[in-house]
């Protein structure tokens, strides 16, 4: 059985408006929030793994898209290059960084393409959307989401987790990735998909604040409770995902002590807890 009584109180009206606004602000806020949408545009490094372009196209992890991807949206900035000939002295650097994803890349980078407006980097974004959302269908087959918060949360964490490939291989990803997520959202166990988003889903990379902070976004907007009251069937779920999970939560929680700051487990579960 599918989840249910899922969230649809949109913050910026729709599915796909709060789905996007959550996106550009977790993968490029200082683009999304620049009035003139100019600045940040291009590469840039998150200093830890990758180089990105917009909002969060993975430069790294989609080097072999990357003339499929891009270039209908970059434009070259040597004139004696086409946009695919660009596109090639960019995978070449990539190649030859030794897996230094630095801010002196990101200006090698940028050297050779830009994505010239915030109108490309949107259309970028929109194309990564339709293959993740197509991906998560595909990989939770009957038990699908339907439009709501908790899919937009589900979207996010993939987004931050896989990379550029083919449906297939992308769809493996999402099961490889967060396979107890999936397997909690078939079996409408809301408060165990909510602790794997918050506090499991680092597809095996080194965690940090920063994927904490990210974690907690997510799962806030996934939701611990269902729509409406909470009955007593929903109390006793979150209690036992609590009473569980406990060594585990209480470990995030200290490690990162500033990503769940205001934002601990006893507080979540108190309104359970009160039943």
């Amino acid at each position: 059985m599918a989840l249910s009584n899922l969230h649809t109180n949109y913050t910026h009206g729709s599915y796909e408006k709060d789905r996007d606004y959550g996106l550009k602000f977790k993968e490029n806020d200082r683009l999304l929030l620049d009035p003139r949408g100019l600045a940040n545009l291009d590469a840039h490094s998150d200093k830890i793994t990758s180089i990105a372009i917009g909002y969060g196209y993975d430069l790294v992890k989609n080097i072999d898209n990357l003339e499929r991807d891009l270039t209908k949206y970059i434009t070259s900035k040597n004139a004696t290059f086409t946009a695919s000939q660009a596109l090639s002295k960019v995978k070449e650097l990539i190649n030859n960084a030794n897996g230094v994803y630095n801010d002196t890349l990101a200006t090698q980078i940028n050297s050779y393409i830009t994505l010239g407006s915030r109108e490309n980097a949107e259309k970028l974004l929109d194309d990564s959307n339709k293959k993740y959302e197509e991906a998560l269908t595909s990989a939770l087959g009957s038990d699908n989401l339907s439009q709501s918060k908790e899919r937009a949360a589900i979207i996010s964490v993939l987004y931050n987790l896989a990379g550029g490939e083919t449906k297939a291989r992308l769809i493996a990803a999402i099961k490889s990735g967060i396979p107890s997520t999936i397997a909690a959202i078939r079996n409408d166990n809301r408060a165990e998909a909510w602790f794997q988003i918050r506090y499991a889903s680092n597809g095996g990379d080194s965690r940090s604040t920063g994927i904490a902070n990210r974690r907690v976004g997510e799962s806030d907007m996934f939701g611990l409770y269902d729509t409406g009251s909470i009955d007593d069937e929903s109390a006793k779920e979150v209690m036992r995902m609590y009473t569980i999970y406990k060594d585990k939560i209480v470990g995030e929680e200290t490690t990162f002590s500033s990503a769940y700051q205001g934002h601990k487990a006893e507080n979540e579960i108190s309104s359970a807890n009160k039943k």
